[in-house]
């Protein structure tokens, strides 16, 4: 496990053979500060400007109240984030389910959204699964990842529970590490991908990381992650 680097950095990890023909290990690796820093931190501006023109491009029938019904199909509507040729998207939510310290199940609903959604069981060109930081933010700051990526992979956002459109329990029992990571499975599960990378950013990344962790645990999940790539992701931090 290599040492965090000083400052804003980059940390990158992969699966690599341990030797017996299984990719069952974790490896860190770090690099020059990631450009994706500079991206996020102007994206925010980019992304206000694309809600404004979003409200004259696209139907009203595709507006989607926080608390809407959730729904289980992975197909979703379609839209589009720009008019001007940029690439489509289908979004929806799926139902997840949380317990407080009572035992007492909530039933809530998580917003994604998938660009390039055709190409979701690509075998050459598996997804990527993209976590927001935060907690708070939604994942709508990053959506300008897309114009900077190839247009040969679905790309999977999510906002996660307590943020954007998905629901936002006031109960603060319903939040930790161990939900989020619970949610992440059961996105993957809807969505029925067997094959993807991960992309966390910031607290995005803690999550991630704890999902990767925990995958190698799960014999159901332990070949579903292909990679992870953590940015400003802390090594360390306290809830």
């Amino acid at each position: 496990q290599s040492p965090r680097p000083k400052g804003f950095g980059f940390v990158g990890a992969g699966r690599w053979p341990s030797g017996d023909g299984r990719d069952d290990c974790i490896h860190l690796r770090t690099s020059t500060p990631s450009s994706l820093l500079l991206l996020s931190l102007v994206s925010y501006l980019q992304n206000l400007l694309a809600t404004m023109m979003l409200s004259t491009v696209t139907d009203c029938s595709r507006a989607v109240h926080p608390f809407a019904p959730a729904s289980t199909s992975a197909r979703g509507r379609s839209g589009s984030f720009l008019r001007f040729g940029a690439p489509r998207f289908n979004e929806d939510f799926i139902r997840v389910h949380r317990c407080d310290d009572h035992g007492v199940t909530h039933d809530l609903s998580l917003y994604y959204r998938i660009y390039h959604p055709s190409l979701m069981n690509s075998q050459e060109s598996p997804p990527l699964i993209v976590l927001h930081g935060g907690p708070s933010l939604p994942s709508s700051y990053l959506y300008p990842i897309v114009q900077h990526m190839p247009t040969s992979r679905s790309i999977i956002f999510y906002d996660q529970i307590g943020c954007g459109q998905s629901s936002q329990p006031a109960d603060e029992q319903l939040y930790s590490i161990e939900k989020a990571v619970s949610d992440l499975k059961e996105l993957v599960r809807s969505l029925g991908i067997n094959k993807f990378h991960i992309l966390g950013h910031s607290f995005g990344g803690v999550v991630a990381y704890e999902y990767a962790k925990s995958s190698l645990e799960d014999d159901e999940q332990h070949q579903n992650c292909l990679s992870l790539t953590l940015s400003n992701t802390p090594a360390n931090m306290v809830l």
